[in-house]
């Protein structure tokens, strides 16, 4: 579970953390889930589902619509669990059942039967016939004024902090002595794989040689039914690294860093997190009035 990937990072200037490693009194922290790669800054950081994010759409839907437009966002319910590549907080997972079944690629990111899919692929699709040089000017002033009334703040990102605060420790983690020294025994039981353009360590897998093998590279969403595309050399190699990753202490070293990372950084901008996390519900509860009106007249 090395392959590792953060969404949205903010750019913020913020200092390494890896020298902080207490955990400030009154900062309390989830319980650790290594399968999950369940992490200290999850619940500050952006949900699976967005409901800011669907509110925001439909008011620009309204906005269309005044215009005499017709423009359609996909929805999905804030019940909606994470594919199985991904965890709650957008993070891809890498495993040897995952290896199996898709390589290096992945799952949808939600957990949807494929008629959710194709729909939902179909909608974004005609979203980008519509918003065409045409409708450019009226559809970023229909943005403009729907995120002035979910934001309600000053504040344009209150996940921007937790995100920043993320890359920073992810960066420290994976530069700290256990981690180097359990890419080294990695790579070591990687070599006999026969990987020609092997890399010194697990994050910068798949090799161009492995991605190579499918013309639009292996770090694809893997729709329902089309596992068995997977190239089996592919799968091959992607089994062999995630065992390898086991075998070596790579995976266990790089979760354990990267969560001592975070929970330092949480100890030190505890206060300022929750500062966001509080923003952060309010749009939630503004979100949710807005749909659920929308909602009661369609």
């Amino acid at each position: 579970m090395g392959r590792i990937f953060l969404s949205g990072l903010g750019v913020v200037a913020i200092a390494s953390v890896a020298a902080c490693s207490s955990t400030q009194a009154g900062v309390v922290l989830p319980e650790k889930h290594h399968s999950s790669w369940r992490l200290p800054l999850d619940a500050y950081s952006s949900p699976l589902v967005n409901l800011a994010e669907q509110a925001e759409n439909t008011l620009i839907e309204d906005c269309f619509r005044q215009d005499g437009r017709s423009l359609s966002f996909s929805r999905i319910d804030e019940s909606t669990r994470p594919g199985e590549s991904w965890n709650a907080a957008h993070r891809k997972l890498f495993n040897e059942p995952l290896a199996s079944k898709y390589g290096y690629g992945n799952s949808f990111e939600y957990d949807l039967t494929i008629a959710e899919i194709t729909r939902m692929r179909s909608l974004d699709e005609k979203i980008d016939r519509s918003v065409g040089a045409a409708a450019d000017g009226l559809f970023d002033s229909c943005l403009d004024k729907s995120r002035a009334a979910i934001e309600g703040s000053s504040v344009s990102d209150p996940y921007q902090l937790a995100h920043s605060l993320a890359g920073v420790a992810y960066d420290d983690a994976y530069a700290s002595v256990p981690v180097r020294h359990a890419a080294d025994e990695w790579k070591l039981c990687m070599k006999a794989v026969g990987v020609p353009d092997l890399p010194d360590n697990p994050n910068e897998m798949p090799s161009p040689s492995i991605d190579a093998l499918r013309p639009s590279g292996v770090d694809v969403v893997i729709a329902p039914g089309e596992e068995t595309n997977v190239p089996p050399e592919e799968r091959r190699v992607a089994v062999a690294d995630a065992k390898c990753q086991v075998s070596s202490g790579y995976a266990a070293a790089a979760y354990d860093a990267e969560w001592d990372a975070q929970a330092a950084a949480l100890s030190a901008n505890a206060d300022e997190l929750e500062r966001y996390k509080v923003e952060a519900d309010k749009r939630v509860d503004r979100a949710k009035k807005i749909l659920a009106e929308h909602s009661a007249t369609r």
